[in-house]
């Protein structure tokens, strides 16, 4: 690249990087001076890189170092996208890319295939959930994360990439050849009856064909007189598409009614939008689940539920992410997503829980609940808060699971065995409670589970600090009852807690046989949020009495 062209090519970026930056300010002012004086030292500063470092910098990574400094001082939503990461994008807003359709996690160190897409290349070709990846076209990944291994699997369509798998239950090593092509991400997650005319579904994102899978999820369930309640399952969604989050709300509300509203700098109405259609189910009774990772779009659509009026909002505070961003692009391989505004649902509220324009010793700071200003629904003036996230109208926390168990889901436990348990038993698969803690137990005793919990940790740095120093007999017949005591009660906590813990694997072993949505139907019956919500649409005096109620 020659300097004539590489200086163009610096001043087109900066350049239009300023334009959407400080667009609004006029020529001729102190701002705007400051403004052309930073980029003349910008350039001073690249030439004087180019031209006299001791190594030579490539140009183009020197360039989108500076830019990507420039919007690091933004917000964590605000990112100068390269060519590289241009699929990501089209990922989150459209729910699709070109690869073989699995998701990777770490398990027991290992790179290994934590879920496969039904219908897609992957699950096609015969992978598990549970395989661990060893190779990648012959080249090892064991010094790989997951998101270096995840662009070698992704390519153009119709292309080969070869995998070597290890699998739990079996010995030998396999091979795979897989076509690469497009996967769409599913946003319904599930869709079913919960209870006899309770309908629950489950929204996983909001990406541009979100609101049709939606409705084509309602029409499956039948006409609104066929409903007796909606349960909509917004938890751990992390949002997407404002406007897709608008058209979810318009199955629901009354045609012209508000749904949010954006707000630029100094507070300015950008947009506001309303409910332009006729709703498909405008008066059957409606709960919406959420949690502390339901953001953005999902808070919209919790927002407008809530403030109109429309439905119960129930489960844990949301997120608390009332920033909306829009992506420019630069050039073919260039793109900027920035915020470029806040969101405020029907009652005015905007609820942003971190203001990262005011920051303190360098951190963005947290909103004062003590100081939440109050709003009132439109409908029933019940009191609603800004800031913060949405609170549920019913507050109901998940499931409280016995240490142990949280300690056999966190570390993988329960997810390795439900892969080996499958692969080591022939088909069909029929779910026996008895025979699957069976071998849940004599799986547990043979790979020493308890060997990296922390309490035999600790035993262990004893037992290792005493080596090659004589210790007595007592001491040592001490440490050995010690250790059985400690064995005893590690397998007597997960007898004591057989029930709960089947309860798990029986969900992770049908996910893992018959994909996402079969393992979230079977936990319906055991999640208490989902069963207070059946609870609340069951009986209309309850569901009409948290809509009426009012601080």
């Amino acid at each position: 690249m020659n300097y004539l062209k590489l200086r163009k090519k610096t001043l087109a970026v900066i350049l239009l990087l300023s334009v959407v930056l400080f667009t609004g300010f006029r020529p001729g002012g102190t701002l705007w001076r400051q403004i052309q004086e930073s980029l003349e030292l910008y350039e001073k500063v690249f030439l004087e890189i180019r031209t006299n470092y001791v190594d030579s910098i490539d140009p183009e990574r020197l360039i989108t170092a500076g830019v990507r400094g420039m919007v690091s001082i933004l917000d964590p939503y605000s990112q100068f996208i390269d060519k590289e990461h241009q699929q990501d994008v089209t990922t989150i807003t459209v729910g699709m890319y070109s690869g073989i359709g699995i998701y990777l996690g770490y398990r027991d160190n290992r790179i290994t295939v934590t879920s496969v897409l039904r219908g897609q290349s992957a699950q096609r070709g015969g992978l598990r959930p549970g395989d661990v990846i060893l190779a990648v076209d012959n080249h090892s990944v064991s010094r790989l994360k997951p998101d270096a291994i995840r662009k070698w699997l992704r390519g153009k369509p119709s292309t080969i990439v070869r995998l070597t798998i290890a699998r739990p239950g079996v010995s030998d090593t396999l091979r795979f050849n897989l076509e690469r092509e497009f996967i769409h991400l599913p946003t319904v997650g599930f869709y079913g009856f919960a209870a006899p005319g309770i309908a629950v579904i489950q929204l996983k994102r909001f990406t541009r064909q979100a609101s049709s899978e939606f409705e084509k999820a309602l029409k499956r369930l039948g006409p609104e007189t066929r409903l007796r309640g909606l349960i909509l399952d917004l938890r751990n969604n992390p949002g997407g598409l404002l406007e897709t989050a608008v058209d979810i709300v318009e199955n629901f509300v009354p045609k012209g009614t508000p749904i949010v509203s954006t707000r630029g700098r100094n507070g300015l109405i950008i947009h506001e939008y309303h409910a332009d259609r006729v709703p498909s189910y405008p008066s059957v009774p409606l709960v919406v689940l959420v949690n502390n990772r339901s953001a953005s779009a999902s808070e919209i659509v919790a927002g407008a539920i809530q403030d109109l009026d429309r439905g119960v909002v129930l489960g844990e505070r949301t997120f608390g992410k009332g920033l909306v961003q829009r992506i420019t692009r630069l050039s073919e391989s260039a793109a900027l997503k920035m915020t470029t505004a806040r969101y405020y649902t029907p009652s005015g509220r905007c609820i942003q829980e971190i203001d990262y324009a005011e920051r303190r010793n360098g951190h963005a700071s947290h909103s004062d609940s003590a100081a939440r200003a109050a709003f009132y629904t439109l409908n029933q003036h019940r009191v609603v808060h800004a800031y913060g996230g949405i609170t549920p109208d019913t507050i109901v926390p998940p499931e409280r699971l016995h240490p142990v168990t949280e300690k056999l889901l966190s570390s993988g436990r329960i997810f390795t065995f439900s892969a080996y348990y499958l692969n080591t038993t022939k088909p069909p698969f029929v779910p026996d409670g008895e025979e699957i803690w069976r071998r849940f137990m004599e799986y547990y005793r043979d790979h020493q589970w308890d060997s990296k919990d922390s309490v035999h940790a600790a035993f262990t740095t004893i037992s290792t600090s005493l080596e090659g120093r004589e210790i007595d007999n007592d001491l040592r017949g001490a440490l050995q009852i010690l250790r059985r005591e400690i064995d005893s009660r590690s397998r007597l906590a997960i007898v004591e807690n057989q029930r709960e813990i089947l309860g798990r694997l029986l969900v992770e072993i049908h996910r893992q046989y018959a994909g996402s949505a079969a393992g979230y139907k079977y936990r319906l019956y055991s999640d208490p949020q989902v069963q207070t919500a059946i609870s609340i649409l069951q009986s209309a005096p309850v569901y009409e009495a948290i809509l009426a109620d009012s601080e």
